[in-house]
């Protein structure tokens, strides 16, 4: 019996196929814009206790919504990246850039 060195062939079916999710990507970019606004309610225009106005009603309203959009991107996040892998190249250039940007 002779060995033989072959590549090992993988079945089409066990390779996970990369498809973008664009639904979800597309409630990120909702998100994102609902975090900026809770952003902008409570430490831009913010809201008087004592006043009734159209800010503090809009602030009223919005602040318990970014909340939540908080929420569901973190839990969107992860589970983006779960499968991913930890590269010291892309961390070191992650913290190379917050430095450079803190920094300007």
């Amino acid at each position: 019996m002779e060995l033989t060195e072959q590549p090992i062939a993988r079945a089409p079916e066990l390779i996970p196929e990369k498809r973008r999710q664009s639904n979800v990507e597309l409630f990120r970019i909702v998100l994102m814009l609902m975090i900026i606004a809770h952003h902008f309610i409570v430490h831009g225009i913010g809201y008087q206790p004592n006043a009734f106005n159209v800010n503090n009603a809009l602030a009223v309203a919005i602040e318990p919504i970014g909340r939540m959009a908080v929420i569901c991107f973190e839990l969107i996040s992860g589970f983006f990246l779960y499968n991913s892998c930890f590269k010291f190249e892309k961390f070191l250039k992650l913290i190379l850039e917050m430095v450079f940007y803190s920094l300007l």
